[in-house]
């Protein structure tokens, strides 16, 4: 009797064990595609941007480039909300976001354009290493 609770417990815990695994691995893939997504948008955003200060009177281009930002946003919250993140994934997240704030509060000023520029190529930068740091978590 004792070694059959034995079995079980070993069993459930050995379970137990590897469904966490999957789940985690599932959802560094997807922090992984999100990133990569937001490596997407921040390019966007970069070329609207400049398309945005050749002609600010341009709607279409305004609403283009403030929806890219409305996505970089909500992305860039699902990465700093993740629970499972690592100090060194938060510590880049917090480069990440001190960046974003100042771009994102200049993006619709005509104010400081190749501080706009290179500050959208330093997020690019630190994502790709945020890429880099979640397919490692991954493995």
């Amino acid at each position: 009797m004792y070694r059959l609770y034995t079995t079980i417990v070993i069993l459930f815990f050995t379970s137990t064990l590897f469904a966490n695994a999957s789940i985690s691995h599932s959802q560094y893939t997807e922090l992984t595609n999100i990133v990569k997504q937001q490596q997407f948008l921040a390019k966007n955003i970069l070329e609207e941007y400049i398309n945005f200060q050749a002609d600010q009177k341009s709607h279409p281009k305004k609403v283009k480039m403030q929806t890219s930002i409305q996505n970089f946003n909500t992305n860039h919250k699902k990465l700093i909300n993740n629970k499972n993140n690592t100090k060194i994934i938060n510590d880049k997240l917090a480069k990440v976001s001190a960046r974003w704030k100042v771009v994102n509060n200049l993006s619709e000023t005509k104010e400081l354009p190749s501080f706009v520029i290179a500050s959208m190529k330093n997020i690019n930068k630190k994502l790709k290493e945020l890429s880099k740091l979640y397919k490692a978590t991954n493995r």
